[in-house]
């Protein structure tokens, strides 16, 4: 029974790792379909902005692409200033990348944006290609990147939205179950390990309403494009699963004062 429950996470899991397989061969043939110098960076690209659903690339995953848009944007400048207008190429490097590095602590989207910069900025001549030219090309080849990483995204709406969600969910309220067996159970258990559990099980909590946020919206999106109303709603079940999760910690610790002192 167990197992069967547990085959949607497992199932989650290996898609994901199909996923990444996938990012991998594509970016690399797109480039090399365009006759592109340096096809891993279209592969390191893809790989950043990769996330298992679209719900999470609209989420979280969506400050990655802007971050890596805007590291490619203010790269291809900083090369423009080095080899149009003459500035120096190690300043010109370490000012725009500590830039974006300092202004990513007050934005966080802005986390990606030092890496695809420094992609662009470390550009040097190759055989038939000035430094600019490489420049653009690392640019083109990060655009790929992200490309095929929205492309893999997104495929996710043909399959169903909230599998992910509802295996995490499941699994929580079974560890909640335990963790109340285990308070009623003779001799109670430590208090300390109690607590750890409880705290254990807040965490899975907080990933759970993450999850609820990405299904409903990729939920959302998959019945926009089947022209088929939502079925459920993730956000109001983690609630439930929350509410459940207070009301057994409140149960339990009040059956613990009501429990008779073990005898020593």
């Amino acid at each position: 029974m167990q197992a069967r429950a547990m085959s949607p996470s497992d199932a989650a899991d290996w898609t994901h790792a199909a996923q990444l397989g996938a990012a991998v061969g594509l970016a690399w043939g797109a480039s090399a379909l365009l006759h592109l110098p340096e096809g891993f960076w279209a592969v390191m690209s893809a790989l950043i902005v990769l996330r298992p659903t679209a719900g999470a690339t609209l989420g979280a995953g969506w400050d990655r692409i802007r971050g890596t848009l805007a590291g490619t944007l203010l790269g291809l400048a900083g090369v423009a200033l080095r080899h149009v207008h003459g500035f120096d190429g190690t300043s010109t490097t370490l000012g725009l990348v500590g830039l974006l590095a300092a202004a990513s602590a007050l934005l966080p989207w802005l986390r990606s944006a030092p890496i695809t910069a420094l992609i662009v900025l470390g550009s040097g001549g190759m055989a038939q290609h000035s430094a600019l030219q490489v420049a653009a090309l690392r640019a083109v080849e990060i655009g790929i990147g992200v490309g095929v990483g929205l492309l893999l995204s997104f495929a996710s709406l043909w399959q169903a939205p909230a599998r992910r969600f509802d295996a995490a969910c499941a699994q929580l309220l079974r560890r909640i179950a335990d963790q109340v067996r285990r308070d009623f159970a003779a001799p109670p258990p430590d208090a300390e390990e109690g607590e750890r559990r409880t705290v254990a099980l807040r965490a899975e909590l907080r990933a759970l309403a993450v999850l609820a946020i990405g299904a409903q919206r990729e939920a959302r999106m998959a019945g926009w494009l089947r022209r088929r109303p939502v079925q459920g709603d993730p956000v109001r079940m983690a609630r439930i699963a929350a509410r459940t999760l207070h009301d057994a910690t409140a149960f339990t610790r009040h059956a613990a004062l009501r429990r008779p002192d073990e005898p020593h």
